[in-house]
């Protein structure tokens, strides 16, 4: 959408809401009506913070400058700064409903935060007669920031709507702002570390069935990692975390959701479970993956070898324990543990490798070689080296990227010390075959 259309589909949505509320409201008691009207005014401020332009002098210059077309009565910017000023309380209303009017307001992944609100440098505070009850003196950490006024908070849904601000004290720790921040909210709601407390995070689960969620302090021991998201954030997490992994209790919100657990609604219950120790552990095998070239993270998933360009073929030779047993020629190969088998490799034609199978399996892609896929034994070493070109790109879990470029380029495959674990309660491989990998998605 360019700029011409955004700004009238911004315009038509606030002239809706605009006299929905006037409706309910009188907005001027009496006075000369505006040479601009009220909508217009409403339209330039939202589509000019969209525009990243700072404050209503530069809004004003833009659209004077731009759209004039647009607003012919756009003349006085003296007189749009004061009209914009009136109609603060205008443009809260119209973003209040817009929250409720989108469905944000009720998405169960909201993130919280606040950002220091200062209302004046901090040399002026001593003399400061705006707010001199109100403001107060505070310091931001993640900014180093010494400053005066206020504290904003904010809590965003997933697609960056902000579905509630309220104005909090400078002075007190983040943590006291927890139950304003999250007032009539249930779900999950990732926070940064300024609001750790075990104490009052039992409390908001146990009473209001809300799970906060915030990153451990160095001097903290993980006991269970939680991932928010579909296969892909837990794979990206398994890239990250450190080794040994914690467990990983994985809520789906993706589309398929093979490796999670639990359906965002049962989140707060499965918490407590874990928390009580009501759990099993399910051990995946990952991928200890080397070319000579830097250092490669382990693959829980697969990695996938490739000539780097769309539909190049790449010829390879393949060795098991160093003996050479095949050439292949085709766009990649796919070297996948049992849990990426029902990943790229079933897409590609392999098999699926029961969990109980000690083994994984190689998989060409599109495949002029007459063969589809072979299963090694776990404690054997695979390597594929490269003929023509004489240059490969490795991809792991499909996150991590290396370009292989040196003389005899190479990649070695091996069984890694690292395992993954997963929190489960009830359903089995097998189970999540059926329901979610075999059926989900279609239609």
């Amino acid at each position: 959408m360019d700029r011409d259309d955004f700004i009238i589909a911004v315009f038509l949505v606030v002239c809706e809401q605009y006299q929905i509320i006037k409706q309910q409201y009188r907005l001027r008691r009496g006075g000369f009506a505006p040479a601009l009207t009220d909508e217009e005014v409403i339209t330039m401020e939202i589509c000019g913070e969209y525009f990243k332009l700072e404050c209503d002098k530069d809004i004003f210059a833009y659209f004077h400058k731009h759209y004039l077309h647009f607003f012919p009565k756009l003349t006085e910017r003296s007189l749009f700064v004061r009209q914009a000023a009136n109609l603060w309380q205008v443009k809260a209303a119209i973003q209040k409903r817009l929250v409720v009017a989108s469905g944000q307001a009720s998405d169960p992944v909201q993130v919280i935060d606040t950002l220091p609100l200062p209302t004046c440098v901090l040399t002026r505070a001593v003399r400061d007669r705006c707010f001199k009850t109100e403001a107060d003196f505070g310091y931001c950490a993640a900014k180093d920031m010494h400053y005066y006024g206020f504290k904003l908070g904010l809590r965003i849904s997933r697609l960056g709507m902000i579905t509630h601000y309220p104005l909090l004290a400078a002075r007190p720790h983040d943590i006291q702002s927890l139950d304003t921040l999250l007032e009539g909210f249930e779900g999950i709601a990732p926070a940064d570390k300024g609001f750790i407390e075990e104490y009052r995070h039992a409390l908001l689960l146990e009473r209001h069935q809300i799970l906060v969620v915030t990153p451990a302090r160095k001097n903290m021991k993980t006991d269970f990692l939680i991932t928010i998201g579909g296969d892909g954030t837990i794979l990206r997490t398994c890239l990250a975390a450190p080794k040994p992994e914690p467990p990983i209790l994985a809520i789906n919100m993706g589309v398929r959701g093979f490796l999670t657990e639990v359906e965002p609604k049962e989140a707060c219950a499965a918490v407590e479970s874990c928390i009580k120790g009501e759990f099993r552990v399910e051990k995946c095998c990952k991928l200890a993956i080397s070319t000579g070239e830097g250092i490669i993270p382990d693959g829980l998933n697969d990695v996938v070898v490739s000539a780097g360009e769309p539909s190049k073929l790449l010829y390879t030779q393949i060795l098991k324990d160093e003996e050479p047993i095949l050439k292949c020629q085709a766009d990649g190969l796919i070297v996948s543990t049992q849990t990426g088998s029902t990943g790229y490799s079933l897409s590609a034609g392999g098999p699926v490798l029961d969990l109980d199978v000690d083994a994984f399996v190689l998989t060409p892609i599109c495949s002029l070689t007459v063969f589809r896929s072979i299963v090694f034994p776990a404690d054997s070493k695979v390597t594929i080296k490269a003929i023509r070109p004489n240059k490969m790109v490795v991809m792991v879990d499909g996150h991590y990227r290396q370009e292989v470029t040196s003389e005899n380029a190479c990649l070695t495959v091996t069984r890694s010390k690292n395992v993954t674990s997963f929190i489960r309660f009830k359903d089995n491989f097998y189970d999540r075959l059926r329901n979610r990998l075999l059926f989900k998605g279609m239609g």
